[in-house]
């Protein structure tokens, strides 16, 4: 008889990774009369839907519309826009499976409508207010945000006669847009007119507002079940006096808060909100005539995305990076270049297919609102060899090892992951543990040879990384082998099934 570890589904687990490819040439979307026609940049103002086309929000001139591109790459935009509210109302919005969620500013309010995609329409609701103005307070340029258990948080600069604060609500209830909290001011009154707030989702309820006011960008935190935190952050210094000069911000799946600005020198630059601290500044170009900065991220492996305008060049700017710890961990993206100048560039908030943004161009006497970026590629591995198979005994011995090779065949770098499921033998298992006994075997693997040196697979069904940052078309050895038990409770074959996943690096 033979002992058999069967190698099964090493193409199963693909995480996401950006690709160099565009999704095409910049597209127009439509020809506006504003030259702020997808104002402003760290509001969301664009998302790619489930069925995969992509929905714009902009203002024309004299109204606001909303329109879906003719196909799942963003190449054409040759459909009827649609009417979102008279006037220029700067929404932002924020996605939810197939419903999206947009708030904005008229006459001094800040409403919400709950919108559910459906074709080439969106149902939207009837409006709701969330941030109520009056003879004192008004309110303007809102971002709306919604947190892991499903609460709408909205955030907006607010003028009263003592000065101007930024503002947060939240919804009274989950997936609910028709009743609000209490706003809570979550900034100190300032003189300044030049304020501009944030707020985005955390983990568990929490949430983090980040405002910039005459160019100092400042943050608090939410916690759910206490409230905003008493004293507010100082993050960094911005640049003081220019709308387009502001600053973006997202979170992960774990808690941090990333965030890309444009510096008091004009510089762009990214800090990192990691649950408790921010940490260092990380300037990611040259210039000093920077503007627009935004920043999305794919949800599926972490990478975040910075996208920015460099005027005199007139050039969009495009860089990723995995939780960078310097400068130098960011790579060059595809860009965007031409001898129009652009303005108010916003991208998604997040995604894991296409990393898509809108921004407004001048061409001769209009604007045009031009709609581009880059696609979010599968990574892919291949492995050479679907089963290790090894002698039926002795027991207690060190059986031979046997290889497979695996190999990249994305376009990014990749980081090998190895899981192993449990020996089995129709009802019998073998566990995996530091030393073997009755039933319980020992583990090892190796990436130099078949004798070693080893690594001891200790843990029970446990996700081992094989080998970090592994280059496009090249491939890694792996060498595995097995102590047998020192007793059996049967001598028929057991099998595990190894997993081998790829990560964007």
């Amino acid at each position: 008889m033979r002992l058999t570890l069967t190698a099964l589904a090493f193409l199963v687990i693909l995480l996401l990774t950006s690709a160099r490819p565009l999704i095409g040439a910049p597209a127009v979307v439509d020809v506006s009369q504003s030259s702020q026609a997808s104002a402003q940049s760290y509001q969301r103002k664009l998302f790619r839907g489930s069925s995969y086309y992509f929905w714009t929000f902009y203002f024309d001139g004299t109204n606001t519309y909303y329109e879906r591109s003719d196909d799942s790459t963003g190449t054409s935009w040759t459909g009827t826009r649609q009417l979102f509210f008279a006037g220029s109302v700067q929404p932002s919005v924020w996605l939810d499976a197939d419903t999206v969620y947009a708030a904005f500013s008229t006459a001094g309010d800040i409403l919400v409508r709950r919108g559910v995609i459906g074709g080439g329409a969106i149902a939207w609701s009837s409006p709701s207010t969330a941030l109520a103005g009056n003879a004192s307070v008004s309110y303007n340029f809102a971002t709306i945000c919604q947190d892991n258990n499903g609460f709408l948080w909205v955030a907006a600069p607010a003028q009263s006669p003592a000065g101007y604060y930024a503002c947060a609500t939240r919804s009274a209830r989950s997936r609910d847009a028709t009743s609000w909290e209490i706003p809570q001011a979550v900034s100190p009154i300032s003189s300044s007119s030049l304020l501009y707030a944030s707020v985005i989702p955390l983990r568990e309820g929490d949430s983090y507002a980040v405002w910039n006011v005459q160019g100092s960008i400042r943050g608090k935190r939410y916690v759910n079940g206490t409230g905003w935190e008493a004293t507010a952050v100082d993050i960094a210094t911005g640049f003081s006096g220019d709308q387009e000069k502001l600053f973006s911000a997202v979170s992960d799946r774990d808690g941090r808060v990333h965030l890309l600005y444009v510096a008091q020198s004009g510089r762009v630059c990214y800090k990192r909100y990691d649950g408790a601290s921010w940490g260092n500044e990380q300037i990611l170009n040259d210039r000093t005539d920077s503007a627009c900065p935004t920043i999305s991220i794919n949800p599926s492996n972490l990478r975040t995305y910075a996208l920015w305008i460099e005027y005199k060049s007139r050039n969009i700017e495009h860089r990723s990076a995995i939780l960078p710890s310097i400068s130098g961990n960011w790579r060059t993206e595809p860009g965007t270049t031409g001898n129009y100048t652009k303005s108010f560039l916003t991208s998604c908030y997040s995604s894991s297919s296409r990393i898509c943004r809108i921004y407004t161009q001048k061409s001769g006497s209009n604007y045009d609102v031009i709609f581009d970026g880059i696609a979010v590629s599968r990574i892919s591995v291949l492995v050479s060899k679907s089963a290790f198979a090894f002698g039926p005994r002795p027991l207690n011995t060190w059986l031979a090892a046997e290889t497979t090779l695996i190999t990249n065949d994305g376009n990014w770098s990749e980081n090998i992951y190895g899981k192993l499921s449990a020996f089995m033998s129709g009802a019998f298992a073998w566990t995996i543990a530091a030393a073997n006994g009755p039933d319980r075997c020992r583990a090892q693997w190796s990436v130099v040879s078949d004798a070693g040196p080893w690594n001891n697979i200790v843990p029970y069904d446990w996700d081992f990384l094989i080998t970090s940052n592994l280059q496009p078309g090249n491939s890694v050895a792996l060498y595995f082998h097995i102590q047998t038990p020192t007793s059996t409770s049967s001598y028929n074959e057991y099998a595990s099934n190894l997993t081998v996943r790829a990560e964007d690096y």
